[in-house]
């Protein structure tokens, strides 16, 4: 109970409703755009493996490619997570079924394999079904860089309308208005589902 009062006293807003996990930083595009950049160079990677059939390299590119892209959001958002779990239930929370939090999740646990994985895989006898994990890791990593870039663009769009007759500036921020605001999320169970479960 002390440690919550804590927590509370320490962090306001989404800082104190993720116990600090979640922390406020500048809304920068710069930011975005490398966290972004980042994402679609490490699912080419991740393409560009699986062809050579390194199967097990494209799997973990998957999964960098969404953690950047998840960042980029985050980065948007003004934010950044400490971990897993903060940035899926963020993410769950304040873009529902835009984002697949879901796909993420599963393509982390296909990029750590079990110590019985990593021997079959050594005797050969997963080879198959790690191509098949690889195929699924980058489908999941492309619909989620996929979104990330809907939503990225929306800013741009925003950006683009807030000012017109000035094309060709480069905004050093975001744009004022409801990315700097506190976030509003769904109720649990409404468009949200609530925060991803554990595990």
């Amino acid at each position: 109970m002390d440690e919550e009062l804590e927590d509370a006293e320490r962090y306001s807003g989404i800082e104190a409703e993720y116990g600090g996990r979640i922390q406020r930083v500048e809304a920068e595009i710069g930011r975005v755009m490398v966290a972004l950049s980042a994402a679609l160079e490490f699912l080419q990677s991740a393409q560009q493996k699986a062809a050579e059939s390194s199967y097990d390299d494209a799997i973990i590119l998957s999964r960098d490619s969404m953690r950047a892209a998840s960042s980029a959001i985050l980065f948007k958002d003004g934010l950044m997570a400490a971990d897993l779990e903060s940035s899926c239930s963020y993410l769950k929370r304040r873009y529902g079924d835009s984002v697949q939090v879901s796909e993420w999740r599963e393509v982390e646990a296909l990029a750590q394999p079990s110590v019985m994985d990593s021997l079959a895989g050594i005797f050969g006898s997963r080879r198959g079904q790690r191509e098949k994990d690889a195929r699924r890791a980058l489908e999941c990593a492309a619909r989620f860089v996929e979104a990330t870039g809907t939503i990225i663009g929306e800013v741009f769009r925003a950006a683009a309308g807030a000012q017109p007759g000035e094309e060709g500036q480069e905004a050093a921020e975001m744009p004022e208005g409801e990315e700097e605001a506190e976030p509003e999320f769904p109720e649990e169970g409404i468009g949200a589902g609530g925060p991803a479960a554990a595990g």
